[in-house]
């Protein structure tokens, strides 16, 4: 996954599943969270949307994130906002916008963070194979947490906190697609 890509594409792409978020509630609050304030660059005590959604590839929960929405952004066209309002994913509401995703922040189920590379991929990313081993059965254990502030035409509107849980490693979740074959140059394929 890169660091900008959409968790909602990036699950669909790994599960081989339709991925659908369900927001749980989305309510006015007022920023607290002076990391959130940090990383939105506005004071705390801003007025916000706090958002809580869960990602579901078919009826399995796979994921689920928080977020800190400045719902009242000039960044954010008005219709988004009536879309965000209505019960609107984040990121289909930002999905025709000029959006990027920043990358705060990722670590493994441990806390382990791994390094970003100069083009905002993953060099160090946390070992898949290892957080597969060994899986409690439950499938709700979360075993990846990203931190992204989500940015429309370069200004800051969203900090968004995603945790992949255990279930997306399942058998019956995980989508493994069948390795291209190339024939090498010269033969007869």
């Amino acid at each position: 996954m890169r660091v900008t890509d959409s968790m909602t594409d990036f699950l669909t792409a790994w599960t081989g599943r339709a991925v659908r978020t369900e927001v749980l509630y989305a309510a006015n609050a007022t920023l607290a969270d002076t990391n959130d304030a940090t990383v939105l660059d506005v004071l705390p005590g801003v007025h916000i949307q706090r958002r809580h959604v869960l990602l579901r590839a078919g009826e399995t929960v796979v994921a689920e994130a928080e977020s800190s929405v400045l719902i009242s952004s000039p960044a954010l066209e008005p219709d988004v906002r009536d879309q965000l309002w209505n019960g609107a994913s984040l990121g289909d509401a930002l999905r025709t916008l000029h959006r990027r995703r920043v990358c705060v922040g990722i670590a493994d189920a441990l806390g382990r963070a791994p390094s970003l590379a100069p083009d905002g991929n993953t060099a160090g990313a946390p070992d898949i194979a290892r957080l597969a081993s060994g899986p409690t059965g439950d499938g709700d254990r979360r075993i990846l947490s990203v931190h992204s502030r989500l940015d429309v035409g370069g200004i800051p509107v969203a900090s968004v906190r995603e945790y992949i849980l255990e279930a997306v490693l399942q058998n019956h979740v995980v989508h493994i697609p069948e390795p291209k074959r190339v024939a090498a140059p010269g033969s007869v394929g």
